[in-house]
């Protein structure tokens, strides 16, 4: 009989101890009682293979486009159950390795993907082949040294061919068929967020209430600036400045992640604009230069006393006033405690108090130009966890999904 521990059978354990270390060992040891004894000297199997063993078969960068045909999917396929530490694990993993790919590049999220970013080479080249890792060196310009340089990266995550030979001779668990499938990129990707202690951060901030599952900004953080080690593109990364790679900002990566998250548990559903989907969008979230800060938020041009409406049922959470920001009126949907919707500017006329409860396109206050601003609009602010992410995805919610019938 031969004893498996992981995919290393007795003979491959016997094999690693050397000739000097076998003699030593009672054969009482390497019977087939002697299990635990031997699942100790073998590789340790690293906890998140639990998790890839029972993994869903579809790859994880799909359904992440706004798509309401593809996000319908995505809707019908996630099945309300009890969720159990799998589900968990990978409800939540799964997005974040969709920001990571957005970060780098080979995941347009909200654009066309024209490559599929599993066969994506660095520069958005496309790979031909999926057989192995390409081990081709890929040009591109030093904009610190000025000068050029080149990189192996590709697949999804841009692994290099160092990285991808390392994770092979540390890790034996791997799929069969392709070497460099797509399964096996994210098992690769599994390996690096799981050595950085990215995955620990990350799961570390998972809370599920009443089947709903939430990811705390903080742990986002803390996971995106461990897998930094890896990944150069990502907030805060050390590793790409020497060279000038840039550098994606948090709320970018938050944003992907979030909207990546609600594709994969199914929270995306239509709502209604709180000013109207034909009101033009003036100004984005983005750093101003001029003014040395970030505007967190999108301006619409709504004239004096224009109705803000709730985009669904909800609460008024906060209503208060600020010397920049005006007159202020938060909402926060039902079922979604950790999102909040900030109104600035406000005329200070609101006709609910705080904590009242709202339905769908009812009135929750009146844009205006309060506080510091150029004219009469509407100023708003998405947040998750008390963090912006950008208003357009939320928003963008109301023209691209449709209410169910019936």
């Amino acid at each position: 009989m031969s004893i498996t521990t992981g995919r290393m059978t007795r003979r491959d354990v016997v094999t690693t101890l050397g000739a000097g270390l076998v003699a030593g060992v009672s054969a009482h040891f390497l019977t087939d009682g002697a299990g635990s004894l031997l699942r100790l000297l073998a590789p340790q199997r690293p906890a998140f293979l639990d998790y890839i063993d029972e993994k869903p078969s579809a790859p994880a960068l799909n359904n992440v486009s706004p798509s309401a045909k593809e996000a319908d999917k995505a809707a019908e396929s996630f099945a309300p159950r009890l969720l159990g530490a799998n589900d968990t694990f990978w409800l939540v993993t799964r997005p974040y390795m969709a920001a990571v790919a957005a970060c780098e590049g080979t995941l347009l999220i909200g654009k066309p993907n024209k490559i599929d970013p599993y066969h994506t080479a660095f520069g958005y080249r496309e790979l031909t082949s999926l057989a192995d890792h390409p081990r081709q060196l890929y040009p591109f310009w030093d904009s610190v040294n000025h000068r050029w340089d080149a990189t192996t990266a590709a697949g999804a995550f841009q692994i290099l061919e160092s990285t991808w030979d390392d994770a092979h001779q540390q890790h034996h668990y791997w799929a069969p068929g392709d070497a460099f499938s797509p399964e096996n990129q994210e098992i690769c990707f599994c390996y690096l967020h799981n050595s950085t202690g990215g995955s620990a951060e990350l799961m570390d901030g998972v809370q599920v209430l009443n089947q709903h599952i939430t990811v705390s900004f903080d742990a986002f953080a803390k996971a995106m600036k461990r897998d930094g080690q890896e990944w150069a593109s990502l907030p805060y990364s050390e590793i790409g400045k020497p060279t000038g790679q840039s550098t994606r900002s948090m709320w970018q990566a938050w944003t992907w992640f979030q909207w990546a998250l609600w594709a994969k548990c199914g929270y995306r559903r239509a709502i209604t604009h709180p000013v109207g989907v034909n009101v033009p969008r003036t100004d984005t979230l983005r750093w101003r230069p001029k003014k040395g800060r970030m505007h967190w938020g999108e301006d619409y041009a709504t004239p004096m006393n224009t109705p803000i409406l709730a985009p669904e049922n909800g609460r008024i959470s906060f209503i208060g006033e600020d010397d920049g920001a005006g007159h202020i009126v938060c909402f926060v949907p039902e079922g979604y405690p950790e999102l909040e919707m900030v109104s600035f500017h406000c005329t200070g006329k609101f006709p609910h108090p705080p904590g009242t409860l709202v339905k769908r396109g009812e009135m929750i206050g009146y844009t205006g130009n309060s506080g510091i601003g150029t004219g009469p609009h509407w100023h708003v602010e998405i947040r998750i966890d008390g963090h912006p992410m950008e208003p357009r995805w939320y928003l963008g919610m109301a023209t691209w999904f449709k209410d169910k019938e019936g």
